[in-house]
């Protein structure tokens, strides 16, 4: 089967090199002033094609080298959800959702494994929902679903939805000194459409609630990739959602140290731990699945890497980190956006260098060609929202739509196999929502009006994390932390209230600058801690200008 889809993508591959050629030369004989819009933007999207083949090549070719290249890393950092789970006062119906390779089914199974193993009264079932499951009028030649209970016995096995496969489960649920039933479902996004999760919840969730009811507690947990957005109305809200975060450095430490313990009988020494963890943490945007690639490659290897920064093989440098993440994060990108939309995929790829965005934010980067969509912007959202799963609505807390599952690996991997796509967006991205703060547009022109008072206050934010981001890719040349502290100054000076004191406003904006860590860390990674400190000071002195009145607020001289 692999051999086939290889096939398949070097077929399409050569196809898209040879339209390449063809625009390419097309571009060569006229000069540049003569070049046509569409040709550029055409190059632009065959070589992103391109890329992203490779990419599906490359996924094939070492899928079955990966697991071959060493021992299995099992990750120990999932307490804190299986702590929740473990709960009495756990909400009934519970929703693990996440992309693929952040630990769902492992989780699912360690905690069938800690249920049984504790004092529990009950029956905890573990069922995958079949590929392609349709609960329409094929509903009846659908595959059987398999509920495998305690030391992997299968206790039942049937349709979803037939209610002898219902019966059969109230049987063995409510056998003697019986209390509780614990199912657990695997791989919810087979369902696909809201219409089969209807068909689903009401034919097998609903009808084993109602026949259950008097005689033991019912809980069932959720998971899949796509799971609460296709349930609607009065379903949805009796989910309760539980997230898997990305790891940090501390889980990835304890993933090493575990790692090297197994492997080879000896602690790593703590410098050379943490700059490993940080390092990894960075390349996989803390994705569960990748980090554990990553780390079982230098377990193969007793973890003798090369961690002196100014070596020629130092294990990460921009070669060593390009090839870890074409090796590891390609693949799991791969994955991730294989039920996405192409033209929503490439948006979302270049979406993943923002934080946050709205139809303003995706307009812009249409007009600039750093991002390839036809339609509108609000439509855009739209499909990013019903369609892909990646992307969560404003709130009361975070003013703009925002991908927090996949944009730090995404980001990871353009920022090292294309630094100069990355650095144009995320320029790009400083430039405008400084220019936002300021009151002016990308052309120059002035605003018609300022932006709400929260959304001055995160396009500040974003205009400092967003000029330091480009440091990773262009070294900044002069004092960093003191063109920090300047574009700081400016950006302060110009918040105007709609509401209250612009000292509160001022005030807001420097508590959710300190504790954005993640401008921190890559503060610490671009300029170290001195950076770090110096840049600290400055905030410091700027915010305590502030309290004495706007006129103190001025520089940093």
């Amino acid at each position: 089967m692999a051999g086939s889809d290889r096939q398949g993508l070097e077929t399409e591959l050569a196809e898209v090199r040879r339209v390449i050629a063809v625009v390419r030369q097309k571009l060569a004989a006229a000069p540049p002033s003569e070049q046509s819009v569409s040709d550029r933007a055409d190059m632009m999207r065959l070589q992103e094609l391109e890329t992203t083949l490779q990419a599906q090549i490359s996924a094939i070719d070492l899928m079955e080298a990966q697991e071959r290249a060493a021992p299995t890393v099992r990750f120990i950092n999932r307490e804190h959800e299986l702590e929740q789970l473990m709960r009495p006062t756990c909400p009934q119906y519970v929703v693990l959702e996440a992309p693929a390779g952040y630990g769902k089914t492992f989780l699912l199974q360690e905690y069938q494994r800690r249920l049984n193993a504790s004092q529990y009264s009950g029956l905890c079932l573990l069922a995958s929902i079949p590929p392609a499951f349709d609960g329409g009028e094929d509903a009846a030649d659908a595959p059987d679903t398999q509920f495998v209970g305690p030391n992997d016995i299968i206790v039942s096995c049937g349709q979803l939805g037939d209610p002898r496969l219902v019966a059969d489960i109230v049987a063995h649920a409510a056998g003697p000194r019986r209390t509780a039933l614990t199912l657990l479902f695997d791989a919810m996004e087979q369902l696909v459409t809201a219409e089969n999760s209807q068909f689903f919840w009401d034919g097998t969730v609903l009808a084993l609630e109602r026949r259950l009811v008097d005689l033991v507690d019912l809980r069932v947990v959720f998971s899949g990739r796509k799971v609460q957005s296709t349930w609607q109305g009065a379903v949805r809200h009796r989910l309760h959602r539980l997230e898997l975060e990305p790891f940090d450095t501390r889980a990835v430490m304890e993933s090493i140290q575990s790692a090297s313990r197994d492997g080879m009988g000896r602690a790593l020494r703590n410098e050379h731990l943490h700059h490993m963890a940080s390092k990894i943490v960075q390349l996989s945007g803390g994705h569960p699945k990748v980090i554990s690639g990553i780390v079982a490659d230098f377990a193969a290897y007793g973890f003798a890497l090369d961690l002196d920064v100014n070596s020629s093989t130092y294990a990460f440098s921009a070669q060593a980190a390009a090839e870890l993440a074409q090796r590891h994060v390609a693949p799991a990108l791969t994955e991730i956006y294989s039920r996405v939309p192409d033209e929503a995929a490439l948006a979302m790829r270049s979406l993943s260098v923002f934080r946050g965005f709205n139809a303003n934010v995706i307009s812009m980067l249409i007009r600039e060609n750093l991002i390839h969509w036809e339609g509108s912007p609000v439509g855009l959202l739209g499909v990013l929202s019903s369609q892909t799963w990646l992307i969560s609505p404003p709130s009361g807390a975070y003013p703009m739509y925002r991908d927090a599952i996949v944009r730090l690996l995404s980001a990871s991997m353009m920022r090292l196999t294309d630094p100069a796509r990355y650095l144009r967006l995320t320029e790009y991205a400083a430039s405008l929502f400084k220019g936002w703060v300021l009151g002016v547009g990308a052309d120059g022109q002035d605003l018609p009006q300022k932006p709400m008072d929260q959304l001055q206050i995160f396009f500040a934010v974003e205009a400092l994390y967003h000029r330091l981001d480009a440091c990773r890719i262009n070294a900044e040349d002069g004092d960093l932390p003191a063109a920090l502290a300047d574009l700081t100054s400016e950006l302060v000076r110009h918040f105007r209230c709609s509401f209250g004191e612009p000292e509160e406003l001022q005030a807001q904006f420097h508590e959710i600058l300190q504790n954005d860590r993640e401008f921190w860390a890559i503060l610490a990674d671009v300029g170290g801690n001195d950076a770090v400190d110096a840049y600290a000071w400055h905030l410091q002195i700027l915010r305590s200008s502030s309290t004495n009145g706007p006129s103190a607020v001025g520089g940093t001289e």
